[in-house]
């Protein structure tokens, strides 16, 4: 569990989903179709930032914001056509535990 604290304590920052979003919005740069799911908590915060996070796409630029509940705040999924990239916050810590070489940590 000290993989989970560290990480939360990394990301606690209000505006951290921001960097989440646009983490997961670069893997999906090439697309032209993309949906992004967030916490309704995170939902003004991400609003304000389209357009920075619309630099990010390569394709249109243009992407769907949606507020889903079982997003948990600071974490996303991002949606296209032919894949689901997964920004929540389990699937982070889980690739930084593995990062780190294990789960005990």
């Amino acid at each position: 569990q000290l993989t989970a604290t560290i990480f939360d304590r990394a990301t606690l920052a209000p505006d951290s989903v921001i960097g989440v979003v646009r983490d997961a919005l670069r893997h999906a740069a090439e697309a032209d179709l993309v949906t992004v799911l967030i916490s309704p908590k995170d939902a003004a915060l991400v609003r304000a930032a389209k357009e920075e996070l619309a630099a990010v796409l390569k394709g249109t630029g243009r992407f769907e914001i949606i507020e889903e509940a079982k997003i948990e705040p600071g974490s996303c999924l991002v949606e296209t056509k032919t894949q689901v990239i997964d920004a929540t916050r389990k699937t982070r810590v889980e690739q930084l535990r593995g990062a780190l070489g294990g789960g005990g940590v």
